[in-house]
């Protein structure tokens, strides 16, 4: 690991193994910190501070825009609770959702160009608020 990088953080881990939990399946990160420091907003990546994860659709034998990234943003979703029928349709029609369970902000990005290309990975973002 760079030195300069921090790992990611407990709160994002575990927040991950929920969702792999939820999902029946394992979740494989394809990128954590190693990622640029901001965002094409220009803000400072989630990543940067290690509460950041992408779930690559080639890492989790998915495809672009596909069933598997759908599965994955709707357990992002429901873990923080939304419930399981709007979860999943958000997940089928995509896009940047922010959501506040327990202290948190959780942010859940797919199939959509908001903060970059999120269509070949699913993106969560957890940290405490």
């Amino acid at each position: 690991m760079d030195p300069a990088r921090p790992a990611l953080q407990p709160v994002l881990v575990d927040y991950l193994e929920r969702m792999a939990s939820a999902a029946g399946r394992e979740i494989v990160v394809s990128t954590g910190t190693r990622h640029s420091m901001l965002t094409t907003s220009g803000r400072v990546s989630d990543h940067w501070s290690g509460n950041a994860a992408d779930l690559g659709m080639v890492a989790n034998h998915g495809t672009n825009d596909g069933p598997v990234g759908d599965l994955l943003m709707t357990v992002c979703l429901t873990v923080g609770g939304v419930d399981p029928a709007t979860a999943a349709t958000r997940a089928r029609g995509g896009g940047l959702f922010s959501i506040y369970p327990s202290g948190l902000r959780v942010q859940c990005i797919w199939k959509t160009n908001a903060g970059g290309n999120h269509h070949n990975h699913v993106h969560v973002g957890v940290a405490a608020r």
